[in-house]
């Protein structure tokens, strides 16, 4: 069982994970194919790489924050 760091996720932390995914753009790729998770991997590389704020993520990472945020948008939204 391997013990994963939690990372906390500020305001500031979405916003750069979402400007990210709208310029990648993971879903342009077909569900659950390898070019999607190239795709996921590439946004929690380019992350990884950002100084301010500093990012700890794997790809299983981002594809979960960015669903409880939509899922957060969607509460509010209803």
């Amino acid at each position: 069982f391997l013990h994963r760091r939690v990372m906390s996720w500020t305001p500031l932390h979405d916003i750069v994970l979402c400007k990210e995914i709208i310029f990648v753009n993971p879903y342009s790729a077909k569900k659950k194919s390898v070019q999607r998770s190239a795709l996921w991997q590439k946004i929690a590389d380019n992350l990884n790489s950002v100084k301010d704020p500093h990012f700890s993520v794997d790809k299983r990472g981002v594809r979960d924050h960015i669903g409880i945020l939509i899922q957060r948008f969607k509460r509010q939204e209803a």
